[in-house]
């Protein structure tokens, strides 16, 4: 499809996702039969169920300036090809080509990288099993969204991470290319708003476990 053709734009109803108030619900919800539901305890969790959905409030309010203010065309098309940057399938080639290509064969990095994303991963999917936080397009209305991922929930962004990864471990290894690189995850972690398929929040955890996770490889490396 040329980036000239229009985007196809998903709008989904209340009506057509499963009802899902997000992670402040889910988390008080917890709380609460965890510690009865007497006076106090709902006293106790008032501050921090009002915490949790200002800043659910402010993730929803960012995500919709990014999805519907600056769509057109090109932006699109542009959007629907970085995002893969972040896909598992583009990882496993790039670790393919860093094995055998002689000119940039680096078996460290390889393993490194290889290493690092497995460790990610396992993390983001945990998490996203855990917490249960539905995708925009499931809860909000009229979001434009290009693509209606497989997997249902939204919390981390695994896409986010594997770039971020990606990014850091690369950056370490030449740092000379260090700006290029955050920069191309970066706008994987936009792209993934702008789809309709994350909320900011999304993103910004997928990056933080990928930054603590890379650290803590250098750490543990330089340690022994």
């Amino acid at each position: 499809m040329s980036w000239t053709e229009k985007p196809w734009i998903h709008r989904c109803t209340y009506q057509h996702c499963l009802h899902y108030n997000g992670v402040v619900d889910h988390t008080v919800s917890t709380i609460n039969e965890a510690m009865g539901d007497s006076y106090e305890s709902t006293k106790e969790l008032k501050p921090l169920s009002a915490m949790l959905s200002y800043i659910r409030q402010r993730d929803e309010r960012a995500f919709l300036l990014i999805n519907q203010r600056f769509h057109n065309s090109f932006i699109t098309f542009l959007m629907k090809r970085v995002t893969h940057l972040g896909s598992m399938p583009f990882v496993f080639v790039l670790l393919f080509v860093v094995g055998i290509l002689p000119v940039i064969r680096e078996t460290s990095l390889q393993e490194d990288l290889a290493l690092r994303l497995l460790v990610s991963h396992s993390i983001v999917q945990l998490i996203k099993v855990t917490v249960h936080r539905k995708r925009p397009f499931c809860q909000l209305e009229k979001v434009f969204s290009a693509s209606v991922p497989a997997c249902q929930y939204s919390f981390p962004s695994g896409h986010t991470n594997a770039a971020f990864v990606t990014a850091f471990t690369l950056s370490a290894y030449y740092p000379g290319l260090k700006g290029l690189f955050l920069i191309t995850a970066f706008l994987v972690a936009v792209s993934r708003i702008y789809l309709g398929v994350h909320y900011p929040a999304d993103t910004i955890v997928g990056t933080l476990i990928a930054y603590l996770v890379t650290t803590g490889f250098s750490a543990w490396i330089l340690f022994l």
